[in-house]
């Protein structure tokens, strides 16, 4: 469907030894498939959220449906509905507000700005972080997110 080009599918998970990478085809920058970006997720054993063993616990729950979407929920009628940044960001403030956090701290951006960071932390070059990952206009806008 047109949804799924907006979104990861089970077809965009590839594995090497060790990590997966994504294939992402579109994403604020990437609108109109100029091209598409590969990014690596390492194992790392020493953190309780591991992305490799938290994708390897998620597998067995997927359809594997190579045209689906890879981050998904079922809805109450048993469909399939792909995690957008708008579904995401309503559970994260559902979620937020049932364990007590203000919900109006927080979006979906907070996690671009945790993004930024991380990426800076293990070293990924700042003019990578703005242009392939995650798509800063100006190196200016990208420092602010890094704190």
């Amino acid at each position: 469907s047109n949804d799924n080009k907006q979104c990861i599918l089970f077809s965009d998970l590839k594995w090497g030894h060790s990590r997966f990478y994504l294939q992402v085809r579109h994403n604020k920058v990437l609108q109109f498939g100029q091209k598409v970006l590969l990014i690596p997720y390492h194992t790392n054993v020493s953190q309780p959220l591991c992305p490799v063993q938290a994708m390897i616990n998620m597998i067995p729950f997927h359809t594997r449906d190579p045209q689906s979407p890879l981050f998904a929920y079922t809805s109450g009628d048993g469909s399939l509905i792909p995690w957008t940044y708008a579904t995401f960001g309503s559970y994260l403030k559902h979620i937020l507000t049932q364990v007590g956090v203000k919900a109006s701290d927080y979006s979906g951006h907070s996690f671009r700005r945790g993004g930024a960071s991380r990426s800076f932390d293990i070293g990924i070059p700042p003019l990578v972080i703005q242009s392939w990952i995650m798509g800063f206009r100006c190196i200016q806008v990208l420092h602010t997110h890094h704190k």
